[in-house]
């Protein structure tokens, strides 16, 4: 029984929308705090949130990819080094 909800619950699809979801809403403008919202290269649009909301949305990409589609798509190149 446990095992059936925690398939259910942790898989390709969950744990890649989420990544996906997560690093989409905060690189659109998701609340967070002052720290993350200052400007780098003197670009109002480019913060260090919007910068580092890459590394899940980039993650979330390569899974949800890779379980679709049967390639991996790695837009940061960074899906060797976590899994």
């Amino acid at each position: 029984m446990f095992h059936k909800l925690e398939s259910l619950l942790i898989n390709d699809v969950t744990v890649g929308g989420a990544l996906v979801l997560v690093g989409a809403v905060h690189f659109v403008g998701g609340g967070l705090s002052d720290m993350m919202e200052k400007t780098l290269f003197g670009y109002s649009w480019l913060t260090v949130g919007r910068v580092l909301s890459l590394v899940p949305l980039s993650i979330g990409v390569a899974v949800l990819s890779k379980r679709f589609l049967g390639t991996e798509i790695d837009p940061l190149g960074i899906s060797d080094e976590v899994q």
